[in-house]
């Protein structure tokens, strides 16, 4: 955000936001965009830190997306606060233009391994069970 610090916004949404997440015996999680882990924590926050980064799936009927969501200029003005990039769904080109998003044009590059494990589970829960399970015969009795 241009007009206020990080840590501003970060104090004044820590300890009640619409997207906090609470549970008894378990951390607080965030359901934000732009948060990678969905835990609420500072340095993963979609809303208070200036550049976010989360890999999300989309699924539209039967066809299925795997997107980049970074942080872009708009930040005043909410539906169009985040950018969304197509990755791909071969895991050379995805790894490969998550590394050019993310590395090299030096954009929060303390995420990037969190970015990359996100991506692959995504991946693989796209994938279909090829052998689907035969359910199990019960055992043949012999006493008779």
């Amino acid at each position: 955000m241009p007009f206020v610090s990080s840590e501003l916004v970060w104090q004044c949404v820590k300890k009640n936001n619409a997207f906090i997440r609470k549970g008894r015996y378990c951390p607080t999680f965030s359901a934000e965009p732009g948060n990678i882990l969905g835990l609420h924590k500072e340095s993963y926050s979609g809303i208070a830190n200036a550049k976010s980064v989360d890999v999300t799936p989309v699924i539209e009927g039967k066809k299925t997306s795997i997107m980049l969501v970074t942080k872009g200029k708009n930040t005043m003005k909410p539906n169009k606060m985040f950018l969304r990039r197509g990755l791909s769904k071969c895991t050379t080109k995805g790894v490969d233009a998550l590394e050019k998003n993310i590395d090299s044009l030096f954009y929060r590059r303390d995420l990037l391994n969190l970015a990359k494990l996100k991506y692959k589970k995504v991946r693989i829960s796209y994938k279909k069970n090829k052998n689907p399970m035969v359910p199990k015969r019960g055992k043949v009795s012999t006493a008779e």
